[in-house]
């Protein structure tokens, strides 16, 4: 650490008029005698000391610290509310002298449409879920999580083919009506539902994969037919032919084996279309009344 300065003049007059300056300004920092002597010495030198700049005196503003609040101002706000509400509801909006044309509007008369609603198959799938563990092999039902999976996959089967099975029936008795492209389309998605997982592997048991097969078969026929039925029903003509009917009874085969109805009693697809053809040649065969 250096020693502290000399108050001797001989050591001040070697020091340039900045440290002394320093010397001058800093009084806290060094004796009172170096601080003097410094100060003697700049005055020697006619080195003036800087003023130190007086304090700034606060200007006085126009408004008050305190404004006191303008409650004039919400009353008046809500007042020309009110008056650009009222001007808006007696403003004019129309001629109120004008009249149709035509004469009066005519009142809409309400006119009832009979329709067809689908019908709930509930109880009558409930039914048919409760057949088909009978069908399976005894090793295969001790398998309960494949048998869940199964019977889950049943359900969506069921839900949509008896629907499916519905509106064959009604298009062969003729009682359909504008609702029935509807009905076709509400059909559709309930076997999207089904098609839609049978792309996963669900570890299910071989005879349960067979009959899921079969599902997705009849899944299959039953959205080609339904398609088409809609189509004909759309275009003016009849939504059956000898065609649709012939895999309509494909379908119903496979809803027998399903059931487990036993092969003799099942229906035979090529049989019943025979069938069909002779009685509608017999029929435009026979002399017209």
């Amino acid at each position: 650490m250096s020693a502290p300065l000399s108050p001797g003049p001989d050591s001040l007059q070697s020091k340039t008029d900045a440290e002394l300056l320093f010397l001058a300004q800093n009084p806290s920092f060094y004796h009172p005698d170096l601080v003097r002597a410094a100060r003697q010495e700049l005055a020697r030198r006619g080195v003036a000391l800087p003023v130190a700049p007086a304090p700034e005196t606060a200007q006085a503003t126009d408004e008050p610290d305190d404004v006191p609040p303008r409650r004039w101002q919400l009353p008046a706000l809500l007042l020309g509310l009110l008056g650009l509400a009222a001007a808006l509801y007696w403003w004019p909006v129309g001629n109120k002298n004008w009249k149709n044309k035509l004469g009066p509007v005519p009142k809409r008369e309400l006119v009832a449409v009979p329709t067809h609603v689908l019908p709930s198959f509930d109880s009558l799938t409930t039914a048919q879920l409760g057949q088909m563990p009978a069908t399976l092999p005894t090793p295969e039902r001790r398998d309960t999580t494949a048998q869940r999976k199964f019977l889950l996959l049943a359900r969506r089967f069921w839900e949509a083919e008896n629907q499916s099975d519905y509106l064959y029936q009604q298009a062969l008795a003729a009682r359909i009506d504008s609702t029935f492209p509807g009905q076709v389309d509400l059909t559709l998605d309930k076997w999207r539902r089904l098609t839609s997982v049978l792309v996963y592997d669900h570890k299910l048991q071989p005879t349960m994969s067979a009959r899921v097969a079969s599902m997705h078969h009849a899944a299959l026929v039953r959205r080609e037919t339904l398609t088409t039925m809609k189509g004909l029903y759309l275009s003016g003509r009849p939504p059956l032919d000898q065609g649709l009917m012939y895999f309509n009874d494909s379908v119903t085969v496979l809803r027998q084996a399903l059931l487990g109805v036993p092969a003799a009693r099942r229906i035979r697809p090529m049989e019943e279309l025979r069938r069909r053809v002779e009685a509608e040649e017999a029929r435009q065969a026979s002399p017209q009344v």
